[in-house]
């Protein structure tokens, strides 16, 4: 090719005839500039060229890995979602059985509290009954020794006032 260049100037020149062809010597002064710049220019011009190619390339790559990694990360991420909404459910389970149960205990609790404090009121209630009978007792049988009362009418009619 090389050679073609430098062959081209000869052939124009052999031509002979000096008319007016000053478009065809301007045409080959172009296509011999053009062979020049493209011998000068073509291996920096292929090779940025293929650089730009190639770092379009790596940012697609780059792109579609870092998708990928997004995408990995969004399932990771949803796992995690639904181990949490799982636990979420169990921890709304065991603290409505453990709530059931203390409820149960509490009224249990407070079922023996009511059980014991109406046993105790029974009991004092007897104990009541018991002085009270006592006092009315110890009233008459003081009353009667105390009086100078023989007759038995007078014997039951003061044990009456007493009770009543």
């Amino acid at each position: 090719m090389k050679f073609f260049y430098l062959l081209v100037p000869f052939v124009a020149f052999a031509s002979g005839s000096n008319e007016n062809t000053d478009i065809v010597v301007r045409v080959i002064n172009f296509a011999i500039f053009a062979g020049i710049l493209y011998y000068l220019i073509a291996k920096p011009v292929r090779a940025a060229y293929n650089a730009r190619i190639e770092r379009i390339a790596a940012g697609l790559s780059a792109a579609e890995q870092k998708a990928k990694q997004s995408e990995a990360e969004k399932d990771e991420a949803l796992k995690r979602l639904t181990k949490a909404e799982a636990d979420a459910k169990s921890l709304v389970e065991v603290a409505q059985n453990e709530a059931r149960i203390a409820s149960e205990k509490v009224a249990k609790e407070a079922k023996d509290e009511v059980a014991n404090l109406t046993k105790s009121f029974e009991e004092k209630k007897k104990l009541e009954e018991k002085k009270a009978t006592r006092k009315t007792v110890n009233s008459v049988l003081d009353d009667i020794f105390d009086s100078s009362v023989n007759s038995s009418e007078q014997i039951f009619g003061s044990i009456l006032k007493k009770v009543s």
